[in-house]
């Protein structure tokens, strides 16, 4: 399991939107909240083959981000996010109670971030529900490494009748 992080606690740091994924194309900003917990994640990417993998902990060449689910202000659809470090860090000073604007400027390594608070906000009963029943089914990293959906709402598996026994409550 990913080692879970309080809002403001990323360790040390110095060492487009589609589906149920958000993500910042080049020179725009989204808005955000921030719910459930947030996880660290370390991914590294393999250049020869072009691919990335997520890791629980750290590995040689692995970049850390901070996995989180969150609310896309934009369509008020929760979705995945894997945040920066570097964006992390400046939200550290608010509480995870706030909507925030994070906008990209640049492209790949010149790509950087700047983010700020919109103020305290509050979160409905029926989205932290849906938070919670995502959270208990699926841990972050599986979000962010499979390709199994998870963002529908989960139904309650039924049990199956084998006998008339199977009814009694003894």
């Amino acid at each position: 399991m990913a080692e879970k992080i309080k809002f403001s606690d990323i360790g040390d740091i110095r060492k487009k939107r589609y589906n149920k994924f958000i993500q910042i194309p080049p020179d725009t900003s989204i808005i955000v909240r921030f719910v459930g917990h947030q996880e660290k994640i370390y991914l590294k990417w393999d250049m020869e083959n072009k691919t990335s993998t997520m890791h629980e902990t750290k590995v040689e060449g692995s970049t850390m981000r901070i996995a989180s689910l969150v609310i896309d202000r934009n369509d008020s659809n929760i979705k995945a996010y894997l945040c920066p470090v570097s964006v992390f860090s400046q939200l550290a000073e608010y509480g995870p109670d706030h909507d925030f604007k994070i906008l990209r400027i640049g492209r790949g390594l010149e790509t950087r971030y700047q983010a700020e608070s919109l103020g305290k906000t509050e979160v409905s009963v029926e989205k932290q529900t849906e938070v919670d029943t995502i959270l208990d089914s699926h841990s972050l990293i599986d979000i962010f490494s499979s390709k199994k959906a998870w963002g529908e709402k989960v139904k309650p598996k039924e049990e199956e009748i084998q006998s008339r026994f199977d009814i009694l409550d003894i």
